[in-house]
């Protein structure tokens, strides 16, 4: 579990590196997935 300070510096450390990312879980659970998209 991540507070929500933690997650959003998150966020903008993967679109800065060009990744995408995306919040999962509920309340104390809530953690940040980060992943590349695929391109075709």
């Amino acid at each position: 579990p991540q507070n929500a300070y933690i997650r959003r510096l998150q966020h903008l450390v993967a679109e800065q590196s060009d990744l995408s990312s995306r919040s999962l879980g509920k309340d104390t659970e809530r953690r940040v997935m980060i992943y590349r998209e695929e391109t075709e």
